[in-house]
């Protein structure tokens, strides 16, 4: 395909294409960085093996030799890639003894979601499902990393809050998505947030009232100038 080898004009070839630097450790994160700008170049073909080296035309050889580089990006892979499954493992760790603790809800939900997201580099989605927005495959592991992300967010909830919500949403049928038992889990906090709200109100009227009150009545014994009655009632 012609629109493969394509070039805009004023391409700078030494262009940053990932704000994200290798440096060993965060490969995998940086690989996934950088697939995703090639990809949006329409340039992942070169490094993904899908376009292969003409077998004649001077220019085309040219132009692959030119824009390949997909033996720089097995060597990369080979040098620092140390595997998935220790970093899984670590992910899955944190996702599973994470907690909410003092922290509001949506604090929470963002801790959780960056590990999520760190997951997704290394969870890899079959090939069959690439460039298929149709494809039944993508959506059945769709919705199963949505259960799984719903199970450990509600896995570290403050039980004492929002314990009777939390209870609710397992046993709704059908059972909610992420999104759906996050907006239903805010909800609550907020409405636990005015009702504490309103209660130390009440208790700050109250006080005020008794503290007018006992002004009241020590005012009106200064007025009958019963310094012994004052004493009393202080």
């Amino acid at each position: 395909n012609s629109l493969d080898y394509y070039l805009p004009p004023g391409a700078d070839l030494g262009q940053v294409i990932s704000t994200v630097f290798l440096e060993g450790p965060n490969y995998e994160r940086w690989a996934k960085l950088l697939r995703n700008a090639l990809k949006a170049k329409n340039k992942l073909c070169f490094i993904d093996g899908n376009v292969k080296q003409p077998s004649s035309g001077a220019d085309e050889i040219k132009l692959w030799g030119i824009i390949n580089s997909m033996l720089l990006w097995q060597g990369l892979k080979d040098q620092f890639s140390v595997g998935n499954e220790p970093p899984i493992y670590e992910l899955k760790v944190s996702l599973a003894t994470s907690k909410q603790e003092s922290h509001t809800v949506q604090e929470y939900f963002g801790c959780m979601k960056r590990l999520w997201d760190d997951l997704i580099d290394y969870e890899l989605i079959p090939a069959c499902c690439f460039g298929q927005s149709n494809c039944e495959t993508t959506k059945t592991l769709t919705s199963l990393s949505d259960r799984q992300r719903k199970y450990h967010f509600l896995m570290g909830l403050d039980g004492t809050r929002l314990g009777t919500t939390w209870s609710n949403i397992l046993c709704m049928q059908p059972s909610p998505n992420l999104q759906s038992t996050f907006n239903m889990i805010i909800q609550e906090e907020n409405i636990g947030t005015m009702r504490t709200s309103f209660h130390s109100l009440v208790i700050v009227l109250f006080s005020l009232i008794v503290d007018g009150l006992v002004m009241k009545r020590k005012y009106a014994i200064n007025f009958m100038g019963s310094q012994i009655l004052f004493e009393d009632v202080m």
